[in-house]
């Protein structure tokens, strides 16, 4: 590990701060100058901020100061989308820094050094919330709290890897326990984008969730959803989906089964009451069910019938 002395004179770390005065000279390190004003020829104006990294939502590890007018790091040019700051106060000393170097990669690692930094992980403190202990806001920031918002921060990180999401799909009929589900940035980007068909990726998930809110507000016995995938036209045949429907209803016996079917480029939704023999159709384009999904509804309809005729 440097002393603080030799990353000084490396450029590594902040120098300590001058006395102020009318004459008082900066101080200068082999890369950068720092101005105890905040201010610097060479770097431009600077302000205190937070510094985050990517996680969900954004965490704050240190406070520190960026460089807006910076255009290098240690000789090394930054890229479009980082920003030089300086670190000064230190909140998670084990937490990895976003842009490691060969003497940085945690913060711990990181007081009074220059490092460069994602630009949409540093706010300025008067746009985070309480970055110290504090009285809770009367008003949430609007910002921070917009779930929106929040999953947008999350696309970078699905640029390199998918995000794989473990779940048991006996939870909807089928035999596989872990049934991978793989959530794309392209996914974020339809949600966020309000005017996209969703891929199928997304309502999976959403299913997902709202068997699990279901759960928790016991209700498990009430509502079954069916598996998406399973009842589309491509992927399997029309008796297929009609026989996982009827498996699936006739062994987990719920009072209302809701289906996302995806009609072209627009998904639409089935209900399906078994005990009342009713089947609704829901499509905000008034579309009517297609001939394949017409085919199950119609199929499902006459085993219902022959069961409420048992019963």
């Amino acid at each position: 590990m440097l002393s603080l002395s030799q990353m000084q004179s490396q450029g590594l770390a902040l120098p300590p701060e001058p006395d102020v005065g009318p004459s008082a000279a900066r101080v200068s390190t082999k890369e950068s100058c720092v101005d105890p004003s905040g201010n610097d020829l060479d770097t431009g104006d600077s302000y205190k901020c937070g510094l985050y990294i990517e996680e969900y939502p954004s965490r704050l590890v240190a406070l520190g100061r960026v460089y807006e007018g910076s255009t290098t790091i240690h000789n090394i040019p930054l890229l479009h989308d980082q920003v030089k700051v300086g670190v000064e106060e230190i909140r998670d000393v084990d937490a990895p820094i976003p842009v490691p170097t060969k003497e940085v990669k945690v913060v711990g690692q990181a007081l009074n050094t220059f490092l460069a930094w994602p630009t949409h992980l540093v706010k300025r403190l008067s746009e985070q919330g309480a970055v110290r202990p504090a009285k809770p806001a009367d008003r949430p920031d609007d910002e921070v709290d917009d779930p929106l918002y929040l999953m947008t921060l999350t696309i970078p990180q699905l640029f390199l890897k998918p995000l794989q999401v473990m779940w048991d799909a006996t939870l909807f009929g089928l035999f596989n326990e872990n049934f991978p589900l793989y959530i794309k940035h392209e996914d974020l980007s339809e949600i966020a984008h309000g005017g996209q068909c969703l891929s199928i990726s997304v309502i999976q998930l959403w299913i997902l969730h709202m068997t699990e809110t279901s759960m928790r507000a016991g209700n498990i016995d009430v509502y079954g959803f069916l598996e998406p995938q399973s009842i589309q036209r491509s992927g399997q045949s029309q008796f297929e989906s009609k026989n996982y429907i009827k498996n699936w209803m006739q062994n987990s016996k719920r009072d209302v089964y809701l289906g996302a079917y995806l009609n072209g480029a627009h998904w639409q939704m089935v209900v399906i009451l078994p005990k009342e023999n009713v089947v609704i159709w829901f499509c905000s384009l008034h579309n009517k069910p297609d001939n394949y999904l017409k085919g199950i509804i119609n199929s499902i309809s006459l085993i219902l019938d022959h069961w409420n005729q048992k019963d």
